[in-house]
């Protein structure tokens, strides 16, 4: 690797660093101002509810995502360096299968056996409902953590700061103000909050379409690889 090619590279690792550092403080600024919100208008039991709605969403996103967000990060990199685009193709179209397919599955299963996690785990009745949306959410949940991880991939992580940070933050945050303020609750919070990730997703899937990679380009054959991906994941 030559000078310039070595000053190129540590500039993008420089970039991505300090758009990675300011989206995570804008993200855990938002998201600050978003739960002092519920927990301050709200009251403390609304916001318990969505405080364990979100924790049994996040144990679900690790399940659906099975670490294939990891794998892209190894693969996408490599195909596009050595031009081999129908395995790109191919990993993109994969990633997105497992990640929705498995979303659906746990969003689905969390959906039926949401009175019973709400009566009979958590003893919350009201959770049931809260727990409905959150089920309704997971498979965009995972397309969005998918999607920021392959803008990654792509060197480009200024695109997170769009899908992570201003919708499912920054969004968020002002349609709760405004909904708190219209004398809305918890229920209709959780709804905004899963909107946004539906929101997210959309606008992600079309920036890789659109500035990225084109996954339905009719000139390029993918070649799916699910077991390349899942094998590296475990």
């Amino acid at each position: 690797m030559n000078h310039n090619s070595q000053h190129k590279t540590m500039q993008l690792i420089a970039k991505g660093g300090a758009i990675t550092i300011i989206a995570s403080i804008f993200s855990y600024g938002f998201g600050f101002l978003f739960k002092l919100l519920i927990s301050r208008f709200l009251g403390p039991s609304e916001f318990g509810l969505f405080t364990l709605a979100s924790m049994i969403a996040g144990f679900s996103l690790i399940i659906s995502l099975l670490g294939v967000h990891i794998a892209v990060g190894k693969f996408v990199p490599f195909f596009l360096e050595n031009k081999k685009f129908s395995l790109l193709k191919g990993t993109l179209i994969s990633s997105f299968q497992i990640a929705s397919l498995l979303g659906v599955i746990l969003g689905s299963t969390i959906f039926i056996f949401s009175g019973y996690i709400a009566d009979s785990i958590f003893h919350e009745p009201g959770l049931k409902i809260i727990l409905q949306i959150f089920a309704l959410m997971i498979p965009f949940y995972a397309l969005t953590t998918l999607i920021n991880n392959i803008f990654f991939a792509f060197k480009k992580p200024s695109y997170t700061l769009i899908t992570g940070t201003f919708i499912t933050k920054f969004i968020t945050l002002i349609s709760t103000a405004i909904i708190i303020f219209l004398g809305g609750r918890i229920f209709h919070v959780s709804i905004a909050y899963c909107i946004s990730f539906f929101i997210a997703a959309l606008i992600g899937m079309i920036i890789i379409e659109k500035k990225l990679f084109s996954i339905t380009c009719k000139n390029i054959i993918s070649k799916l690889n699910h077991k390349q991906l899942l094998s590296f994941s475990f």
